[in-house]
């Protein structure tokens, strides 16, 4: 019970293809994922943008 009462935080990059432009798949998508867990509670936020390979 001790371990839920301490926070657990990640932070880590994410990143992939899009699908927004089928033709040639030339997109890709990378940023930074914070995730916050506390009581079970588990909070993700995501930071990124589109660019082209």
């Amino acid at each position: 019970m001790i371990r839920h009462l301490i926070p657990r935080i990640d932070v880590g990059p994410w990143g992939g293809a899009t699908l927004t432009d089928p033709a040639s798949r030339t997109e890709e998508a990378v940023g930074l994922c914070l995730c916050i867990q506390w009581f079970g509670i588990l909070i993700e936020i995501g930071l990124g943008r589109v660019s082209g390979r």
